[in-house]
């Protein structure tokens, strides 16, 4: 995932080796990436049994309805054509954010617009936005459902925004999160 992609063939001229194991961040690519890994360390046997095992794990979970918002900040949102939207969907939610490309600032009033029943901010922005309950105060938030029902949560951003190890853990916890 580091950038910009120049820098694998930099750390190998100067005698580090580096390999891009994910240069697509695609759900779909995802066990190719372990394999790679396993590959590498020579633990071909043990990383095709993750891989196997994680791409079970990360099947379509029932629709629940309801519509999520994950923000980076309280202000970036992750629409379409984002980690964060294949990972809403596979939970069986609904991105309030799909009319949008990538993660991009939402207007205020858009906040209200989307309507989302859930809204999931990266933990490591707590303090800048007030924490949940400063955050909940926001016009913008109080009157969307998930402002209504106190149903905002800070989540690591790996959880958000990458695909994982725990992946099939963090599509649970969203699926969850709509009872």
């Amino acid at each position: 995932m580091a950038q910009p992609q120049s820098i694998y063939a930099n750390l190998n001229r100067v005698g580090v080796k580096a390999v891009n194991v994910a240069p697509k961040d695609d759900l779909a690519d995802y066990p190719a990436s372990i394999r790679r890994i396993g590959a590498l360390v020579g633990k071909t046997a043990q990383a095709n049994a993750l891989a196997s095992q994680w791409q079970n794990a990360v099947k379509q979970l029932p629709a629940t309805g309801k519509r999520y918002l994950f923000s980076y900040d309280g202000r970036m949102v992750a629409g379409k054509n984002t980690a964060a939207d294949e990972l809403i969907r596979r939970a069986g939610g609904i991105n309030a954010a799909a009319n949008i490309d990538g993660l991009k600032p939402m207007a205020r009033e858009a906040w209200l617009a989307v309507k989302p029943d859930i809204i999931i901010i990266a933990d490591h922005q707590s303090k800048a936005i007030g924490g949940v309950n400063g955050f909940i105060k926001r016009p913008e938030v109080a009157a969307t459902p998930a402002g209504k029902r106190r149903k905002v949560y800070l989540w690591p951003a790996n959880d958000m925004f990458r695909y994982g190890l725990d992946t099939p853990q963090v599509l649970q916890r969203l699926h969850g999160l709509a009872k």
